[in-house]
């Protein structure tokens, strides 16, 4: 039996220096929050959310400006071998741009979510899934998100 992946608690999967540094001043954790929030379904589409669905496990961690539309996103997921592949598929069939972070996948796209521009950021290892919805294209927060779920999971 395969050994369940951990994911690390949210201000550990990702600092608030390192929010501070790659998002901006303001921006703080938001402990309590659900992956149904309004925003992040919104810039998902339906292959997204085919593969979420069918997550093992997630966890959800969002930093935000109180008292603003200013927020970063993350959902990180074990995903089952047929929605990882399935997902991939669709991700390389669609607009989204594809590059590699030492041999990992990963994907980008802009969106504009009546808020200005948003970004949207999948990055994968093994069965492991990480979203980022930010303000950035250059998926920072996923990036250091999907490095400490590998750091936290050495065998994935």
């Amino acid at each position: 039996m395969t050994k369940p992946i951990t994911f690390p608690a949210c201000e550990e999967l990702v600092t608030q220096e390192e929010i501070t540094a790659h998002v901006g001043d303001g921006f703080i954790f938001i402990p309590g929050q659900s992956s149904e929030d309004g925003l992040l379904q919104s810039a998902l589409g339906p292959s997204a959310k085919a593969a979420l669905d069918q997550a093992v496990q997630s966890s959800y961690c969002i930093w935000a400006i109180p008292q603003s539309d200013g927020s970063t996103v993350l959902l990180s997921a074990e995903l089952p071998d047929k929605a990882r592949d399935t997902f991939l598929a669709e991700l390389r069939a669609s607009d989204f741009t594809e590059t590699e972070i030492n041999g990992s996948p990963t994907f980008v796209w802009e969106t504009d979510q009546h808020y200005g521009p948003r970004f949207v950021w999948y990055g994968f290892s093994g069965n492991i899934l990480v979203t980022s919805l930010a303000l950035s294209p250059n998926g920072e927060i996923g990036k250091i998100a999907l490095a400490r779920i590998k750091e936290a999971n050495p065998s994935t």
